[in-house]
């Protein structure tokens, strides 16, 4: 279980020092590295050190973006599946899911599948013949980089696939 306070961070009886600004700074690189905005990243990482639903001011104040910014980063958010979003008399609250890990591993297995996979079997089919001398030696290199980097992704999907994530994905 983890608890978190403003200056230390205890995981399962061990204390690190880190604060909650450093883990904030560091989910929002992730966010970044996964395709997502400064403000997206930012709110969601408050969202999730928030502990509690939060609401778009509460949010706007927590990170310094305007209301309109928030609001348009929660709804990005919300559209991935990492925020919900629950009506509290007149306005909205916010909650953030906290399995942006299996988002990640969803984003990995469709550049695998989607973009990697297609370009490697083009490239097989694309053939010697068509090509000139260099272009040849540029495809082939290309072609053994996409087998590569896909096993390579798919190594990293097994490493990272927990039994209760093949569930969710599906």
């Amino acid at each position: 279980m983890i608890q978190l306070s403003e200056k230390t961070v205890r995981i399962e009886g061990e204390e690190s020092q880190l604060s909650t600004v450093e883990l904030k700074r560091r989910l929002s690189r992730i966010m970044r590295r996964l395709g997502y905005g400064d403000c997206a990243a930012n709110v969601y990482s408050a969202l999730i050190f928030m502990g509690s639903p939060s609401s778009i001011d509460a949010l706007s104040r927590s990170v310094r973006y305007c209301q309109t910014a928030v609001s348009m980063a929660l709804s990005e958010l919300e559209e991935t599946g990492l925020v919900n979003k629950e009506k509290d008399g007149r306005r909205y609250m916010y909650t953030a899911d906290e399995h942006f890990i299996l988002k990640f591993e969803i984003t990995v297995e469709e550049l695998l599948n989607k973009e990697l996979r297609p370009f490697r079997r083009a490239l097989e089919e694309f053939g010697e013949g068509s090509l000139k001398e260099g272009a040849r030696g540029v495809a082939q290199r290309l072609l053994s980089n996409a087998q590569d980097a896909e096993r390579k992704l798919r190594s990293y999907i097994k490493m990272i696939r927990r039994p209760d994530t093949t569930e969710m994905s599906e």
